[in-house]
């Protein structure tokens, strides 16, 4: 008795053709979509809007006339910029490292210890989060 591994297709039977399925849009989707659009349009009033008018009008002197780049080069060709752009992302650079450090330390502690004080030390790290919705309860008392 031998086992056959080879599987004959039938390659005389008439193919189905289907038509695609198209999504059926529903009111819920309309209505997502709406919203969606809304909020994509105040963005783009409220946020690109101004910024655009603040360009048009970094390229233009006092009086209105087009300039050009100019502002812009003798900004940058500034050498007090340029050493403040330095010192300032030595500065970041510095204090991201010290902050991760600090935070890296205080998770794994946190998940990986059996510390004392571990509660305490979980709502410790909460306040900040917490804090700004406490603020104003606290000033209204």
């Amino acid at each position: 008795m031998s086992i056959s591994t080879h599987t004959q297709v039938d390659t005389s039977a008439p193919v189905m053709s289907r038509k695609p399925v198209l999504p059926v849009i529903n009111k819920d989707r309309w209505i997502l979509g709406l919203v969606v659009t809304t909020v994509a349009l105040y963005l783009i009033i409220s946020l690109l809007l101004p910024l655009l008018s603040m360009l048009a009008r970094s390229v233009q002197d006092s009086d209105g006339a087009f300039v050009g780049l100019s502002y812009f080069y003798e900004y940058l060709g500034n050498p007090a910029l340029s050493q403040s752009i330095g010192n300032t992302l030595k500065t970041g650079t510095i204090v991201t490292t010290i902050v991760v450090s600090i935070a890296f330390l205080f998770s794994y502690g946190l998940t990986r210890t059996r510390m004392p004080f571990k509660p305490v030390f979980k709502v410790l790290g909460m306040l900040p989060i917490l804090a700004p919705s406490l603020l104003p309860a606290i000033s209204m008392i």
